[in-house]
């Protein structure tokens, strides 16, 4: 009873935020809804776990790895604390903000790697497309590939670009809907997580 509440939610939540809201309240020039994802042939389903919010603890997750991009060794990797903290950004090669906030992401990635793990994760898309959008960007974190959308039903993401950053000890700090808008905004979410 429980888990069927929860994929209601999610779903009246996509519709909501995809298609009942009047357009001219939508951000569509600043997100991609997983409704518009929809419509161009993926399917996505609601995983058989609660939604996550801020200040809960980031399951271990077993992802798969986009194919012939990133640092993984294997098909497969496993995002869990691992005593840094850790920035997820969801999003998709056709979103225009995602697209746009990627260079931010590389930038700060390669200035706090030590301290932060980055991991991206294309959403209900696959093929091709992601990882030239990886190579165009010579993106050099983590990269993961989230076809069915569960991920983006775990956090209760309606649009795309999201962002999850999580404590080193392994606490969700924020959930950011939306494009990251610029450095500093970047900077403040995940000094949050390092303080």
């Amino acid at each position: 009873m429980r888990l069927t509440l929860v994929a209601a939610c999610v779903a009246l939540s996509v519709a909501y935020f995809g298609v009942i809201r009047p357009a001219e309240q939508r951000h569509d020039r600043d997100t991609l809804t997983v409704d518009q994802l929809l419509s161009s042939g993926s399917s996505t389903t609601v995983a058989d776990h609660p939604v996550l919010k801020v200040g809960d603890p980031l399951p271990p997750m077993d992802l798969a790895a986009l194919a012939g991009v990133g640092t993984s060794t294997s098909h497969r990797f496993r995002v869990a604390a691992d005593g840094r903290a850790t920035l997820i950004n969801l999003w998709a090669s056709n979103c225009a903000p995602c697209v746009k906030e990627l260079p931010l992401l590389e930038s700060e990635h390669l200035r706090r790697a030590d301290s932060v793990r980055f991991v991206g994760i294309d959403a209900l898309e696959g093929g091709d497309a992601p990882v030239a959008m990886v190579r165009r960007f010579g993106l050099t974190y983590e990269q993961a590939v989230d076809p069915e959308g569960s991920i983006l039903a775990r956090f209760g993401v309606a649009a795309l670009p999201a962002t999850v950053v999580v404590d080193a000890a392994g606490t969700i700090t924020a959930i950011h809907h939306g494009a990251i808008p610029d450095a500093t905004t970047l900077s403040n979410l995940l000094d949050e997580a390092l303080d």
